[in-house]
């Protein structure tokens, strides 16, 4: 689900950006299928390796629908909220080799059905954004929530604009591992800051530099994640859980830059880097375009490319469990070819409200042998 959750987030900025003042009430339909075809002509202990983590199927289907409100009560004070429905369809259980004592197939998920729910107050206190708000996702098994903090600021108004935004989380997870069996409650605490600074060149020209840092902490590992242990000869005999450091540092620098020759119509490139406390190191390159189609219908499109090196605690085939030790495909070493594009089509501009249907679609190709395609239509009423 981490890829599932990284796609909508890097689409959500574009969707469902509203106006200080200014309510809204969006639905939006979503898909996203991810597949994880085996490596032809290998067989180990009689079952072919799969892409990404070679012994656990990755291949998943999921739907959702969300409705997001926000209801602007004057101009410094607006309740804001989430919720979402989801159904995660597995994409079929894969044996493990028969030589693993403690298990005799893998799957990304169980079919189950998850709810989402976010809950909050979008506050203006002097020049400061103030966003107090909860959270909440349940599914079989498996309970997170707790609340968030968020507070931003904007300096300057003008062709010059500094920027700052920091978030604090505080998240309980209730949880059952992929064996089924409780893992006990635990904690995590994120930190994040950014730092920005907007530098608009010419009527056509404007670029943005940001730097960030993020702190997590508590129970980092990840349930769901086994790591297969091997035995002196190479042969997997045992799943065991991950073991990952309960402390992760990041620090990420973000560049854009955009260049609009007419009106509606821009040009832009945006690139990231960001290193962590874990040993990876990730970059990417994005070049996009929006222009206006027939009807006042807007379109933007991009294609992403990223590289990874993965984390040191990487281990492919450990013997012994000493130190720390993973086997997420997530957290290991691929490049990420992703195109995608989005349709804003206005439907009601003369009068208020004001309402939008909202169409996107995206691909997902990693060199670890994973891809996925997704899509989400939508509609949103402003007033």
């Amino acid at each position: 689900m981490r890829r599932v959750a990284a796609l909508f987030a890097a689409l959500w900025p574009t969707l469902a950006t509203a106006a200080p003042n200014e309510s809204h009430v969006g639905l939006d339909l979503y898909y996203f299928g991810q597949r994880d075809p085996g490596v032809d002509g290998v067989t180990v202990g009689g079952v072919q390796p799969r892409g990404g983590n070679p012994y656990r199927g990755e291949g998943f289907n999921y739907a959702s629908g969300s409705l997001d409100m926000r209801f602007a009560v004057n101009d410094d004070v607006a309740i804001i909220g989430t919720g979402a429905v989801g159904w995660i369809m597995d994409d079929g259980v894969h044996p493990v080799p028969d030589t693993v004592e403690n298990a005799e197939v893998t799957s990304a998920s169980p079919d189950l059905v998850t709810l989402d729910a976010v809950a909050g107050v979008d506050l203006r206190v002097g020049d400061w954004k103030v966003v107090p708000s909860f959270f909440y996702h349940h599914q079989k098994a498996w309970f997170t929530g707790g609340p968030n903090l968020e507070l931003s600021r904007t300096l300057f108004d003008g062709n010059t604009v500094l920027f700052t935004n920091s978030s604090l989380r505080a998240t309980l997870l209730r949880q059952r591992g992929y064996d089924g069996v409780k893992r006990g409650d635990g904690w995590q605490v994120a930190l994040n800051l950014l730092f920005g600074w907007t530098q608009i060149w010419s009527p056509s020209w404007l670029t943005t530099v940001s730097a960030q840092y993020t702190r997590q902490s508590g129970r980092l590992h990840n349930v769901w994640n086994y790591v297969v242990l091997y035995d002196d000869l190479g042969v997997p005999v045992r799943l065991v859980d991950e073991n990952l450091p309960g402390v992760r540092h990041r620090g990420q620098v973000n560049l854009r830059a955009r260049y609009s020759p007419w009106l509606a119509w821009s040009f832009g490139l945006d690139g990231s880097a960001y290193a962590d406390s874990w040993g990876i190191y990730h970059g990417s390159i994005e070049p996009n375009v929006e222009l206006p189609l027939f009807a006042d219908i807007q379109l933007r499109a991009w294609y992403r490319v990223s590289a990874q090196h993965g984390t040191r605690y990487e281990a492919p085939t450990p013997t012994e469990l000493v130190g720390y030790y993973t086997q997420d495909s997530d957290l290991g070493t691929f490049v990420t070819h992703s195109p995608g594009l989005l349709l804003a089509i206005p439907l009601v501009t003369d009068a208020r409200p004001g309402w939008e249907a909202r169409i996107s679609a995206f691909g997902l190709y990693r060199t670890d042998r994973i891809f996925a395609a997704g899509g989400h239509a939508g509609v949103v009423t402003r007033w």
